[in-house]
């Protein structure tokens, strides 16, 4: 068995804690949850895909009662991205609007673009139970 100098364990230290800092640039992170709570519903907003400006990019939204249990009878009417500093919002023709199968519940939205990094308001209009619903999701993209 070969021992190693302590120049060596050194270097393998340096390389391990290089290595578990992660590979992505922070701008390629995944943002943490988005929640939004209206009345006895409790919404949250996933990225799918990695969260930036002028790309076409997906999102996961989860509707839930106030005891945690999902929520079945969910129609998704408006997924709309505001920026509020700049006074306008983003084109959304081109977003799709899909139930994920087997997951009650929860609505996966396609082709969601942001023109600009900065802050963003996403407003959801869901109908719950027959009830139309809106939620506001604050969102930084980098």
């Amino acid at each position: 068995m070969r021992r190693l100098n302590l120049k060596q364990i050194i270097s393998l230290v340096f390389v391990a804690l290089i290595a578990s800092c992660g590979s992505k640039k922070e701008s390629e992170r995944q943002p943490e949850r988005v929640i939004a709570l209206q009345d006895d519903v409790v919404a949250s907003l996933d990225w799918v895909s990695v969260l930036r400006a002028g790309e076409y990019l997906a999102a996961r939204l989860v509707f839930k009662n106030s005891r945690g249990m999902p929520l079945t009878q969910v129609e998704l009417q408006d997924f709309d991205p505001q920026m509020p500093s700049m006074g306008h919002g983003t084109d959304t023709s081109s977003q799709a609007y899909v139930t994920v199968a087997g997951e009650n519940g929860q609505i996966e939205v396609r082709g969601i673009y942001f023109i600009m990094g900065g802050d963003w308001v996403v407003g959801v209009t869901a109908k719950i139970d027959g009830q139309s619903r809106k939620f506001s999701f604050d969102v930084k993209v980098p």
